[in-house]
């Protein structure tokens, strides 16, 4: 079981992350009407090898740039997945990260 702390903004995000460590990012890749491409790239700069799982229900739509996902995944070392997400997958995906992070 996780416990997770939402953000409505990103700049909340980014300021709660200078004062605490979290163990792992579950994000939206559009918040309001931007990417989170940005966030995602200062979240690794401050920590290489922290999960990130990143969520969008828009690249079927055409709203998310498919492209630009496949760049976030390989630049990033993020992990991506369709909405709706169903939580055994999202726990799993993160189960695999932590113990990924304990090899090393």
């Amino acid at each position: 079981m996780y416990e997770a702390r939402p953000f409505l903004r990103t700049a909340d995000l980014v300021s709660s992350a200078k004062v605490q460590r979290y163990d792992a990012f579950v994000i939206d890749w559009i918040v309001g009407e931007t990417s989170t491409m940005k966030l995602i790239a200062s979240l690794r700069a401050e920590d290489p090898t922290c999960p990130i799982v990143v969520l969008t229900a828009q690249v079927t739509s055409g709203v998310v740039d498919e492209a630009d996902i496949a760049e976030a995944v390989r630049m990033h070392h993020i992990d991506f997945s369709e909405k709706p997400l169903r939580m055994s997958i999202l726990s799993a995906t993160l189960a695999r990260a932590f113990a990924l992070l304990e090899i090393r």
